[in-house]
């Protein structure tokens, strides 16, 4: 495994990443109009998420930002992305219609991110040892989809690792995954690497 500030040498070379059980993604399975889709949920993020391809596809309108500075975000890598404005999306999960707010971003690794404000909203309560989130709101137990993936890539460029949490490094996957967003079969992707000192 890489370690910070080491190159990692040469095109080709194998990473396997493993995400530790402490890193799992917790996902609530929701359709949008007839698509089924898994949004994440993230109690450490400030915003609801939800790409801007995505919202294309479903013809969902875009409001525009009244203030220039909530035109940008930045994420957990450091990076900056465009937010193209707000929008009213409608979640259906175990028989309700959630209407949530969500801020347009450019470029996202997932299709929809939940944060803090539809956790708060909602009243939600998360088990987090049980995968479930309880909706105070609709007294409702919904059961989450817990992530533990295990990806064998191999890296398309040479790469140093940075002092930071998370490191973007380009791959091309050992097989091809379906991507939810185009219905496209990809090999090319972008991998987030965790380093270890």
């Amino acid at each position: 495994m890489p370690t910070l500030d080491q190159p990692i040498t040469g095109r080709g070379n194998s990473l396997r990443t493993v995400r530790s059980a402490s890193s799992v993604s917790l996902s609530l399975a929701v359709k949008i109009y007839q698509m089924k889709l898994s949004a994440i949920v993230d109690s450490g993020c400030v915003f609801n998420c939800i790409d801007s391809k995505l919202v294309k596809r479903l013809n969902l309108t875009v409001k525009p930002f009244e203030n220039d500075e909530l035109g940008i975000a930045r994420s957990v890598t450091g990076e900056i992305i465009n937010c193209n404005g707000m929008c009213e999306v409608p979640l259906k999960f175990s028989g309700i219609i959630c209407v949530t707010p969500m801020r347009v971003m450019e470029n996202m690794t997932d299709n929809i991110l939940l944060g803090t404000p539809f956790l708060i909203d909602n009243e939600v309560m998360m088990d987090f040892d049980d995968s479930y989130l309880f909706f105070k709101n609709f007294d409702l137990v919904v059961p989450l989809q817990r992530s533990i993936d295990e990806t064998v890539a191999r890296i398309t460029r040479n790469c140093v690792l940075k002092a930071q949490a998370h490191n973007i490094v380009p791959v091309t996957i050992s097989q091809n995954i379906q991507c939810q967003l185009c219905q496209k079969s990809c090999k090319d992707r972008q991998l987030i690497v965790q380093p270890f000192e």
